[in-house]
């Protein structure tokens, strides 16, 4: 295997572990907002941001294709914006 291939196997785990993390994070989201135990709500809510910090992380060092990137981009912007909401009480 070339040093060329293995960048790309490594670039193409990068990629599958950012999409993933999105949808672990759009996941957390959803049981924190079916939870009625407040604590059990702050801690889904802390983890889906963190699990949206890592993507964003992660980001800068994934070479993606032009449209991994836009999906990318569009999956982020539900937890961000779910994630906003609820900071600001909009």
């Amino acid at each position: 295997m070339t040093f060329e291939q293995l960048l790309d196997q490594s670039n193409q785990a990068k990629t599958e572990q950012a999409f993933a993390d999105v949808e672990l994070g759009l996941t957390l989201l959803d049981l924190a907002d079916t939870t009625r135990i407040e604590e059990d709500r702050q801690l889904r809510r802390k983890e889906a941001g963190e699990a949206y910090d890592s993507v964003a992380r992660m980001v800068p060092a994934i070479r993606l294709t032009a449209p991994q990137g836009a999906v990318l981009a569009r999956q982020m912007d539900l937890p961000k914006a779910r994630l906003s909401w609820d900071v600001t009480g909009a």
